[in-house]
């Protein structure tokens, strides 16, 4: 019976894996704008910035202190600033659903509204408390871009390393939310993991049988 058990927590623990989201941002499309800038996430979702022209980039920092980072925190570094990467991205996994607070840190750009909270707080701090707060505070960067992988199109150019560079995150309403099951169904990797987790439920049913 526990043999049985065994085979079904492992085919359940690979279905929530392969059952995570990707929740599109668009950085700076439209001014100086995160969106959405204001969503909610699962924990292994993943939150992937598109940044268009100019200068723009997206840090995570805590609530009190608004334009300025988190030690921890992850940073994309200035991608696409004059139009000649409109391909690379920057991604970053949630480890958790605790609030992430995160402005795009060129100078004057927090100032001017370009912030973002993923999930939310229920009641208490705002997205609207902390742009009121920004307006008058002073821009910070991060000396090294962290906890995020950097794409150029399909291709990978560095990874996180290590759960605290990986940020905890959100989704909601008007969040572009994809499901990676959904969404890849031809993908060679979400095929072989969907199919492996497949045969261990089978198997648990046939030595249950048994």
């Amino acid at each position: 019976m526990l043999f049985n058990k065994s085979y079904i927590f492992t085919a359940l623990a690979l279905l929530s894996v392969s059952s995570a989201k990707k929740i599109d941002v668009k950085v700076g499309d439209s001014g100086l704008k995160f969106e959405p800038n204001n969503f909610t996430a699962a924990v292994g979702d993943e939150v992937v910035f598109h940044f268009f022209p100019r200068n723009h980039d997206v840090a995570q920092g805590p609530f009190n202190t608004p334009c300025r980072p988190s030690p921890n925190g992850f940073y994309s570094g200035v991608i696409n600033g004059d139009g000649s990467e409109p391909d690379t991205t920057f991604t970053v996994r949630v480890n958790d659903t605790n609030p992430i607070w995160m402005y795009c840190a060129t100078p004057g750009h927090c100032q001017g509204g370009m912030a973002a909270v993923i999930n939310p707080p229920a009641n208490g701090n705002s997205l609207d408390d902390y742009l009121a707060a920004a307006e008058d505070a002073n821009s910070a960067k991060p000396q090294s871009v962290k906890g995020g992988v950097k794409a150029e199109g399909s291709k990978a150019t560095g990874t996180a390393t290590g759960t605290e560079d990986w940020p905890s995150s959100t989704s909601t309403a008007g969040a572009s939310e994809t499901s990676n099951a959904a969404s890849s169904v031809f993908n060679e990797g979400s095929f072989a993991l969907n199919a492996f987790a497949g045969l261990l439920v089978a198997s648990a049913g046939f030595f249950g049988i048994l």
